[in-house]
């Protein structure tokens, strides 16, 4: 009897050791090594593209973000410093949480910026992302093009801006959605970026269930959301409130073949010298 609890006692103790070093948490640090483990926050990968290689191997869906991230630590990308979707075997059937730690210290708050590259923040392809607890921000270049967006998803991605996701200060368009896309806004936000908070076309679909689109500007039309031929956007819930266009649709602008349907949420106090809630053109 007393062998066999010793046996029991010294499975127990070997499972525990594996739990203890496997959080179900990859952990991502600028200060990082990509050579670390990544599984906790003393041994925390540097890169976020090494995270979502261990990802993929390790079969850990969740990414916890433990300060700011930039071109610095990442590298310089072709279009965007961050990229999700070209690492084999990532794809849009299993969905990433990409998070910050909640509650964290302003050292540790979660950031994922260009500034300073002349590119985009981050892009996703054919795959599944839930951002939470992080803020996108930084997109910037000399000439305002795709490359100061702050999110750009295409080719049948799908992304979900959760609770605490901030998409800011982007010197283009926040998101662009589009190419067959899913964009689920529940919890997160989209404020101050320069070329529409969000731009949706070519089969894009963006569901605003609950969060906040707010004090983004248009050169244009769209201040808020700027729906294009082919996008959809439908409102269940949520806020657009004090965005700014120069010609109308301050709160959301609707092409001739774009589609808007709202059932609840609060669309109000936007601006433009026409239709500055809701312009359907």
């Amino acid at each position: 009897m007393k062998r066999i609890f010793l046996i029991i006692l010294t499975v127990f103790i070997l499972s525990g050791s594996v739990f203890a070093s496997d959080s179900g948490i990859i952990y991502v640090r600028a200060t990082g090594d990509d050579n670390n483990s990544g599984l906790s926050e003393t041994e925390p990968k540097k890169t976020l593209r090494s995270a979502l290689l261990l990802s993929v191997r390790a079969r850990i869906n969740r990414i916890m973000v433990l300060g700011t991230l930039d071109y610095n630590s990442e590298g310089m990308g072709r279009d965007s410093i961050f990229r999700a979707g070209d690492i084999p075997g990532l794809n849009r059937d299993t969905e990433i949480l990409i998070t910050g730690k909640p509650g964290a210290s302003n050292n540790e708050r979660a950031v994922l910026s260009a500034k300073g590259s002349g590119r985009a923040v981050m892009t996703v392809i054919n795959a599944s992302v839930r951002l939470e607890n992080i803020e996108i921000s930084g997109g910037e270049t000399s000439s305002r093009s795709t490359s100061g967006i702050g999110i750009y998803v295409l080719e049948g991605a799908s992304i979900t801006l959760g609770a605490g996701a901030v998409v800011c200060d982007n010197a283009y368009w926040g998101m662009l959605v589009t190419e067959n896309i899913k964009c689920v806004i529940d919890g997160g936000e989209v404020r101050n970026n320069q070329a529409s908070g969000i731009t949706i076309s070519y089969d894009g679909v963006v569901l605003l269930r609950n969060g906040v689109i707010t004090e983004n500007s248009a050169s244009s039309t769209g201040g808020g959301v700027w729906v294009l031929d082919g996008g959809s956007l439908t409102m269940t819930g949520g806020t657009i409130t004090a965005n700014n266009a120069v010609l109308g649709g301050g709160g959301v602008s609707v092409s001739r073949r774009g589609t808007f349907n709202q059932t609840g949420g609060t669309i109000s106090r936007n601006n433009a010298p026409r239709f500055p809630d809701i312009w359907r053109q």
